[in-house]
């Protein structure tokens, strides 16, 4: 009889397992209102939706000095997740780390790697932060290098040189301590290395706002009267360079601007032409992570063949013609329809090797 007992709890608590949920705590850095990240929750929702997995979001507002007071509070109030997804904005992952560290919930690094100053304090992934189990994040100095290389070479192509004989560059870059931001400027440098008739004025740093560009842009604008191309690290800050240009605009000398990010705005001035070069993807990062996730909870640990830190190829040019199946497949309508469940290997066995790239969901 007490076997018989035994048996039946036993097998209640096995049925109970498989059914529970996972649960994901994202601690979002940026605005809930802010377009990008918008586009990364939606496509997280997504995700969780298909693998069966519960996500909730906490949203640090841009404050990046919040985030380990909210991700404390937060995990105070409960319910405890599984997991924690957090992302290295203006270098506070270690910070955030420690805090899961001591409620030992394994924590994934998303989006923003930790910096080579940073590896050297706190090493890699399972060595300094046990429960730090991995990092998962796109090549942003391609992304840069990209889009810096379209719009030079759109410049040199269309536009006439300064008296000096140079073509005049802005930049307009995220923050100075987001590896992100960082990566994406290399980006840029590498591509000027290509044209060396083209001279880089400035940098300056929008803080991946649109307000704050348009007002820098102003500035810039009467200070570098020839400048004829703007780069820019976000969507965000282009639209305010592109609002700026076009409140005070010289019919005769129109400005090129590129930008990095998806947004259906962005893809929008693709198509019109008020965008000369854009890369996007990499929003899809934190619906990834929820796919690694999935898998490390159900036995299939990532660190193996891939490692525990992993750079994708999630950034891609986006042209005009392009631009209608970006819309198509990343709106919110479009992320409902992906298979998740066939990225992983544990719902997927025929997957060998996490291909997270854009161009397996563009096919």
């Amino acid at each position: 009889m007490n076997l018989c007992r035994c048996l039946c709890v036993l097998i209640l608590l096995l049925s109970s397992q498989t059914s529970w949920a996972i649960s994901v705590l994202f601690v979002n850095p940026g605005k809930e209102s802010e377009t990008f990240w918008v586009s990364v929750n939606q496509a997280m929702a997504a995700a969780a939706k298909n693998l069966g997995m519960e996500l909730r979001v906490v949203y640090a507002e841009r404050d990046h000095l919040r985030m380990p007071s909210l991700l404390q509070q937060t995990l105070d109030q409960g319910p405890r997740p599984d997991y924690l997804i957090v992302v290295n904005e203006r270098q506070m992952a270690p910070p955030l780390m420690a805090i899961a560290e001591r409620a030992r919930i394994p924590v994934l690094l998303a989006l923003n790697d930790l910096t080579p100053d940073q590896v050297k304090q706190f090493g890699t992934p399972r060595t300094h932060f046990k429960y730090w189990i991995g990092s998962l994040f796109p090549d942003n100095q391609q992304a840069g290098y990209l889009t810096g290389k379209a719009l030079l070479t759109r410049l040199v192509q269309t536009k006439k040189p300064a008296a000096n004989g140079q073509y005049q560059l802005l930049a307009i870059a995220g923050d100075k301590s987001t590896p992100a931001s960082q990566d994406r400027v290399l980006g840029l440098q590498r591509a000027l290395k290509e044209f060396p008739n083209v001279e880089l004025k400035q940098i300056v740093y929008g803080n991946w706002g649109r307000g704050l560009a348009a007002e820098q842009m102003n500035v810039l604008r009467d200070r570098y009267p020839d400048v004829a191309a703007v780069w820019c690290a976000n969507d965000l800050m282009a639209f305010g360079v592109i609002a700026s240009l076009e409140q005070r605009k010289n019919r005769n000398k129109e400005v090129l601007v590129s930008a990095i990010n998806y947004s259906n705005d962005a893809i929008s001035m693709i198509k019109n032409g008020r965008l000369t070069a854009l890369s996007a993807g990499h929003f899809m990062v934190g619906a990834w992570s929820m796919v690694l996730l999935y898998d490390y909870a159900h036995g299939q640990d990532f660190s193996g063949q891939q490692g525990t830190q992993m750079q994708l190829p999630l950034l891609g040019l986006v042209s005009a013609s392009k631009a209608n199946l970006f819309m198509d497949r990343f709106s919110e309508e479009g992320v409902q329809k992906i298979n998740f469940a066939r990225y992983s290997k544990v719902l997927n066995p025929k997957v060998k090797q996490y291909d997270f790239s854009l161009e397996s969901l563009l096919q």
